[in-house]
């Protein structure tokens, strides 16, 4: 019987690519310039979102226990308030509700937290799946053949 093997591959783990990525990043000046690009990724957020901004600032709201309203979400959008900061407590709500989740994507990436979404998950475990499947699909095939081998030669041979 063959041996299992296991992949070595780490969803933790970053590629190459990506290491090489933020490293570039991090030395290029205003890399992090995290405000200005939290509050472009918010704008983009609010607009490609089917709510409207008072119901993004409603649900927020409830999932904070504090108030959040669409001005504040203005201000902090808005390009010339350049003292409006996006709060940190923010990040999971406004993820949540809009469905857009770059600002952390964005924070991780910085850190370098490698972070996989559900879709890159569900993938990797498709594969996974698949290459189990394919290895017990081959043991499978041998066996048969094996089978087919021992009837071959059991036939002629006399007891």
């Amino acid at each position: 019987m063959s041996k299992k093997r296991t992949p070595i591959v780490d969803p933790k783990q970053m590629s190459l690519l990506e290491l090489l990525t933020v490293n570039e990043q991090a030395q290029s000046p205003g890399a992090f310039d995290v405000e200005t690009r939290l509050k472009e990724e918010a704008s983009l957020a609010l607009r490609m979102c089917r709510l409207s901004r008072y119901e993004v600032a409603a649900k927020m709201s409830e999932m904070l226990g504090r108030e959040v309203t669409k001005s504040m979400l203005d201000n902090r959008t808005a390009e010339s308030k350049e003292d409006q900061m996006w709060p940190a407590a923010w990040l999971a709500p406004f993820a949540v509700v809009t469905g857009h989740n770059e600002q952390i994507k964005l924070i991780n990436k910085l850190a370098r937290l490698p972070i996989a979404d559900s879709e890159k998950l569900l993938d990797m475990e498709i594969n996974r799946k698949q290459q189990l499947l394919e290895e017990e699909q081959k043991e499978l095939d041998d066996l048969k053949h094996l089978k087919a081998f021992v009837q071959g030669n059991g036939k002629g041979s006399r007891k």
